[in-house]
């Protein structure tokens, strides 16, 4: 099977009403920039054979499936652990999810069959870290197979679609399935630190599972986790979320950032820029393979990591139509998607380099949960400005509504807030009342980055006397006087990395600050109130609306060097800045 690497970048295509083309560094994919398969890869023959691509890649409904199962008793009683047809009521749309009076998601009982034998707390990581020989595996017996261990026990009535995190003993507990996974936390993420065991069996059009137990052994699962195609990673079916519903195989879906897929409640799988972050917070691509493989388990001597994390990444092998490489490769699927036929992952081998690049949705890989959105420790933020830099201050502006004072900054002809607004007196101006937030709800997070805003509050004079939200003009008035080389707005510009402040930002994602603008990577809320992106983004509503739920805003992001003007739902919580009359 051929694998698609990219070879020392991956360049994102984002399609918000322009294109950004950003270059995102990589590690390389090993030896001849021509070669697509990385070196110890070589023995697998390249044609396409050896993967079982579905022909669109959706998961689809059992009814549809029913139709192509054979009735003979003989093929049933061949079938595996990993392999089990679910009945009609196993392929779940998103309608049968209902809402419980404890706000917990209940899906209807399904007709899978749970196993004869309980499920089991996940092992420590000192007892999964085995030897990964086949030999030292003893097979199940077939007749006691036809559900794997890791399917899931459910109720006759119901199962609860929620998950539980215990800070004290760093645990997440799915309780779909009851499986309990260790955490760990790197630099500002909280990952699982175990592969994802939990029993996605939607087929597809061509297969009569989407997620697997190497070698179809439950013991395998139990050790190193399932195996999934991109479908049941990203949940094509909607069994959980709307977020992947409908991408697969032969279809471009443009998911969105953050998208649960198959993970417990309340985390994600992770996105381009997650993945990233992780290379970034363990010293690069030349010492990430070394210190996320587990310490032992691995093909032979030299072939281990030192687990310095305690990200523990075990060789759990790769599905391609076939069961391959168990004891020398494991790959980890991302949420971004290449095109209609390819999707985002990482893969770990014997040697110490990472291969991150996009490879066929058809391939079945190891999946890691993310934390959605954790909370961050507040730290003060003090930024040290640049010799040199164009600064022009003007004078600092008291707010008589609440006494504050903010510092102001002349860019061109215009004078603006340099700092995000903090105002949140709904007494004096209603419309703010529940529509005015801190990040995580931390007063202390607003005296870092300013209050969140939806468009409305935004709108109704939240701004001090004699200062007014900017219009879509203003802000392209703006990042054209900045960027310096274009005379009307452009979506690909460097008025970003001139505007963006010279600290907080992820990775040391840092701007110049070259105006004294200091945009500060506040994140922002989302529409249910939760926070997202700190340390990400900057975004700053604008008063052109679109159309009657969406309105115009200023997007910075940590990855490139543009400020561009982005659309956004009217109930979302975004940063103000105020500009002078």
């Amino acid at each position: 099977m051929k694998h698609s690497c990219i070879n020392g970048n991956v360049i994102m295509n984002l399609a918000k009403g322009m294109v950004i083309s950003a270059l995102v560094f990589f590690a390389a994919c090993g030896g001849d920039s021509s070669s697509s398969v990385s070196p110890e890869l070589s023995d697998v023959s390249s044609s396409s054979s050896s993967v079982i691509p579905a022909s669109s890649g959706d998961l689809q409904s059992s009814s549809s499936k029913d139709s192509k199962n054979s009735s003979s008793s003989e093929e049933k009683a061949k079938e595996s652990s990993s392999s089990v047809k679910p009945s009609s009521s196993d392929a779940k749309s998103s309608s049968s999810v209902v809402q419980s009076s404890s706000s917990k998601k209940v899906h209807s009982s399904s007709s899978t069959k749970s196993s004869s034998s309980s499920e089991k707390q996940k092992q420590s990581s000192s007892s999964q870290v085995e030897s990964s020989s086949s030999s030292d595996v003893e097979p199940a017996n077939e007749s006691s197979s036809s559900v794997s261990s890791s399917s899931v026990s459910r109720s006759s009535s119901s199962f609860i679609d929620d998950s539980e995190y215990d800070e004290r003993t760093h645990t997440l507990k799915d309780l779909r399935d009851g499986h309990v996974y260790r955490t760990v936390r790197i630099d500002s993420q909280l990952w699982m630190a175990e592969n994802l065991n939990y029993a996605y069996l939607v087929p597809t059009a061509e297969l009569d599972s989407s997620s697997f137990c190497y070698d179809e052994l439950q013991e395998n699962c139990a050790k190193y986790g399932r195996l999934y195609i991109w479908s049941a990673v990203m949940d094509s079916a909607g069994v959980f979320s709307d977020k992947g519903k409908g991408c697969g195989n032969g279809v471009l879906c443009s998911p969105p950032d953050t998208v649960r897929g198959v993970c417990p409640l309340g985390w994600h799988i992770p996105s381009i820029e997650n993945l990233i972050e992780l290379q970034n917070a363990v010293g690069g691509s030349n010492t990430e393979g070394k210190v996320l493989k587990s310490w032992s388990g691995w093909c032979e001597e030299g072939c281990n990591g030192t687990d310095a994390y305690g990200f523990t990444f075990l060789p759990a092998g790769v599905f391609w139509g076939e069961y391959l490489f168990m004891g020398r490769n494991a790959s980890i699927w991302g949420s971004y998607e290449g095109e209609k036929s390819q999707a985002q992952y990482v893969r770990f081998s014997s040697v110490d380099l990472v291969y991150d690049g996009i490879t066929y949705k058809s391939s079945g890989y190891s999946v890691r949960c993310l934390k959605d959105n954790p909370k961050v420790d507040v730290v003060f933020l003090s930024c040290p400005v640049w010799v040199g830099n164009k600064i022009t201050p003007s004078e600092d502006l008291k707010d008589p509504r609440d006494n504050k004072t903010y510092k102001t900054v002349k860019i061109g002809s215009q004078i603006w807030m340099a700092e995000n607004l903090d105002y949140a007196d709904s007494v004096k101006t209603a419309s703010l009342k529940g529509n005015n937030w801190c990040y995580d709800n931390l007063p202390a997070q607003c005296e870092n980055y300013g209050r969140f805003y939806t468009w409305e509050a935004a709108m109704d004079s939240v701004c001090p006397p004699g200062w007014h939200l900017p219009s879509r003009e203003d802000w392209e008035t703006l990042i054209v006087t900045v960027d310096g080389t274009i005379t009307e707005y452009q979506p690909i510009n460097t008025a970003g990395a001139k505007l963006k402040s010279t600290c907080g930002w992820i990775n040391k994602y840092n701007g110049t600050d070259m105006y004294g603008f200091t945009a500060l990577p506040a994140g922002d809320i989302s529409s249910e109130g939760e926070s997202y992106d700190i340390r990400y983004y900057a975004k700053f509503w604008s008063s052109t609306g679109l159309d009657d739920a969406s309105a115009y805003n200023m997007d910075i992001e940590f990855l490139y060097d543009s400020g561009y003007i982005d659309d956004s739902e009217m109930g979302k919580g975004y940063s103000v800045r105020c500009l002078k009359d």
